[in-house]
């Protein structure tokens, strides 16, 4: 271990842990320090914000999909309405996991 200090050049040892917060060590630190580095209440806040955007886009998506629904054309319309259908689905399932993820978040 002491061999290892002195093959390595100081300025290679030094690891920022906080914007003010300076380490000397060796190793990676996320060997030394468990987790992801992000703090709890910014991950969560982050996730809201996602969770919002998908929500707006899920309004939107069914706003399109009543459009269609009063517009003619039977070949065309179908189409359009099982695509955006697909896709309101798909979007449904991404805000339930969101929500998942921001509950467990939430309980720790």
């Amino acid at each position: 271990m002491n061999q290892a200090n002195k093959d390595t050049a100081q300025y290679q040892t030094l690891k920022r842990i906080q914007k003010t917060f300076l380490v000397r060590c060796n190793e990676s630190l996320t060997k030394i320090i468990p987790g992801s580095g992000v703090r709890p209440a910014s991950q969560i806040r982050r996730l809201e914000k996602q969770l919002k955007e998908k929500r707006e886009e899920l309004g939107k998506l069914a706003e399109q999909e009543l459009l269609l629904g009063h517009m003619s054309g039977a070949r065309k319309k179908a189409a359009e309405q099982q695509e955006v259908a697909n896709k309101r689905s798909q979007m449904a399932e991404q805000i339930k996991e969101m929500e998942r993820q921001l509950n467990d978040l939430e309980l720790r």
